[in-house]
């Protein structure tokens, strides 16, 4: 599942990163896995984009209704001007936050792998300074 070494069984000879394409397009279930995830890449670009055929017209940008999500509508339907905007406003916030989020782990993790190799040339030049 992660770099530390746990798998999905079944798939622990799946090598990590890019390499991990042709890997699955090797295997029947791997095939299956990867027919699977591009069709949902897939469904899900085509119902996230702004419909031509649709009659719906898009209230903001980035506003992906569409007349597709039916539960979502009549609600947003229902909101007063400023219970939208502050619920967009509560949307957008929480992007931002999980952006910085994500910035801060990745910078967490070349601060720790800067660690790690300054530790291994300091410790390369103490050992090379033995009388």
């Amino acid at each position: 599942m992660f770099i530390a070494g746990n798998r999905f069984p079944g798939a622990e000879d799946i090598p990590d990163g890019l390499a991990a394409f042709p890997a699955l397009a090797a295997t029947k279930d791997g095939q299956g896995a990867l027919i699977a995830m591009v069709s949902t890449m897939l469904l899900l670009e085509i119902c996230m984009r702004d419909a031509d055929w649709s009659d719906t017209t898009p209230e903001f940008p980035g506003d992906y209704r569409n007349g597709v999500n039916g539960f979502g509508k009549k609600a947003w339907d229902n909101y007063t001007p400023e219970q939208k905007l502050k619920k967009r406003t509560i949307e957008l916030n929480n992007g931002r936050a999980g952006k910085f989020a994500l910035l801060l782990i990745i910078k967490m993790l070349i601060s720790y792998v800067i660690g790690l190799l300054s530790h291994a040339v300091i410790s390369q030049l103490f050992l090379s300074l033995k009388p």
